[in-house]
């Protein structure tokens, strides 16, 4: 008998795409049945630490907490295999061409298939569920019932299920904590599609306590202050299969991080801007995973920190008026930012500033920002710096004098800690930090209104009318 190994991709045929009703159908039949047979077995359990509610106050205590593995063992698979529900899935999914592996070894048959997709398809989301159920069922009662899972999350687990393989995209779940908003326990501000900033209810605080314990947690006090006047900004991705090939560098990981976090520093910047502050709302550590585990992260967290660990910052008190104009200006600024590279480019150096821990780099950052959009070529940028800046902020011509003015200075701050010198505190980074979400702001008003088009160089267009205006008042 020949050993060489062959690679062959099933199931064979060409891929004809699943009705969703159908498959939905299906994959819910499955899912239930395999829970059924999973009852008979017991699960592993290992300690966790459980945050609770005890008279208004949280404490802490570890149970014993069920292990629900990614994969079934191999005799519990055979019977799943050759359930009724679970047959008619496989059949449908072989007929269409769909939920394909590639194979190899020295005999790839349908069976090893098979397996693949009882895993992946059925086995691993339930896992997912279950383990979900079993913190919910913990945090509330102390305890936790083996294999119970609720039908509202084996209806997500469908939706989910359902997106991915009817639709070819997958959803991800990011949280940021952002210090400090003083509002009231529990309000959920939707400020866009997918983004919502929260100050949780205590027993949301002891959830995100129980299921972060263990991780990042303790590097992180923001998240240990969750409910006092840290808010959670929660970031929903769906993302497309085929977005690591999209000739983004680095992996699919680094593209994914790079999407939430722009969409923190448009929220941040929304808020800056509604509410007129000075510095931004301070980041916690970032985390996020796929709303069913699997596809680029396990069924645990992924996490990434932006900003060091810092205490002192504005506070931001949150109204629902401030919420809809928030939500306002991300609404403008995401489809705008997509058009016009200069955009793309102004918002990553206004977060960059903001996250810098240094005053030097936070002015260094800003001012680069700025001249992305005000200064289109080489030669006398100190004077056109001011001169364009004032030119999109300033209100009446007085102002403009000043405004030129402090442009022009925070630009000579800028050349010299540039060239090396230093100083401990630049009282104008703060300002160009500023400046530079207002000139943005400024920017989106001007494309909203025609005057600027978003996929031209911006800052030639900005010193052509200013060029024009300058030429309307010498006649």
């Amino acid at each position: 008998m020949s050993t060489e190994e062959t690679a062959q991709t099933f199931p064979l045929g060409d891929p004809q795409g699943l009705e969703p009703k159908s498959f939905e159908g299906l994959l819910r039949s499955s899912i239930v049945g395999y829970l059924s047979l999973l009852k008979e077995t017991e699960p592993p359990t290992r300690p966790q630490t459980i945050y609770q509610l005890e008279d208004g106050r949280i404490s802490s205590q570890q149970i014993a907490f069920p292990f629900y593995p990614l994969a079934s063992d191999k005799e519990k698979a055979k019977e799943a295999l050759s359930s009724g529900e679970i047959r008619k899935l496989l059949d449908y999914a072989w007929e269409r061409g769909e939920l394909q592996h590639g194979l190899t070894g020295p005999n790839p048959q349908r069976n090893s298939w098979e397996f693949i997709v009882l895993r992946d398809v059925i086995h691993a989301p339930l896992s997912r569920i279950l383990t979900e159920a079993a913190f919910d069922e913990a945090v509330d009662e102390g305890q936790v019932t083996l294999w119970a899972v609720p039908e509202r999350l084996i209806n997500k687990a469908v939706g989910e299920l359902v997106l991915r393989y009817c639709h070819g995209r997958y959803r991800y779940k990011a949280r940021c904590p952002l210090a400090w908003v003083s509002g009231e326990a529990g309000k959920r501000w939707s400020l866009g599609e997918d983004l919502d900033l929260c100050l949780y209810t205590p027993r949301e605080r002891t959830g995100y306590l129980s299921r972060h314990h263990g991780e990042f947690l303790w590097q992180d006090t923001l998240s240990q202050l969750i409910q006092m006047d840290v808010a959670v900004l929660e970031v929903v991705l769906a993302v497309d299969l085929t977005f690591p090939r999209l000739g983004v560098p680095g992996t699919g990981l680094h593209y994914l991080e790079q999407q939430i976090a722009d969409r923190i520093d448009l929220v941040k910047w929304a808020l800056m801007a509604t509410l007129d502050k000075s510095d931004s709302l301070i980041e916690g550590t970032v985390s996020y995973e796929h709303m069913l585990g699997g596809q680029l992260t396990p069924i645990g967290l992924n996490f990434f920190r932006r900003e060091v660990q810092k205490d002192e910052g504005p506070v931001y008190k949150m109204t629902d008026d401030a919420a809809r104009q928030a939500k306002s200006l991300i609404g403008q600024a995401i489809g705008l930012r997509e058009k016009s590279p200069d955009l793309q480019q102004a918002f990553w150096y206004w977060g960059r500033s903001c996250l810098a821990s240094i005053d030097r780099d936070v002015l260094l950052d800003a001012v680069i920002g700025l001249e992305g959009l005000l200064v289109p070529t080489a030669g006398e940028i100190r004077y056109r710096f001011g001169l364009h800046g004032a030119a999109l902020l300033a209100s009446c011509s007085d102002d403009a004098e000043t405004m030129a003015r402090e442009l022009r200075k925070i630009y000579d701050k800028r050349s010299s800690a540039a060239h090396g010198r230093k100083e401990d505190r630049l009282e104008e980074a703060s300002r160009a930090r500023h400046y530079l979400g207002d000139v943005i702001s400024a920017v989106i008003t001007l494309i909203k209104g025609g005057m600027i088009d978003p996929s031209s160089r911006i800052s030639e267009q900005i010193q052509t009318q200013v060029l024009r205006r300058c030429q309307l008042m010498s006649h």
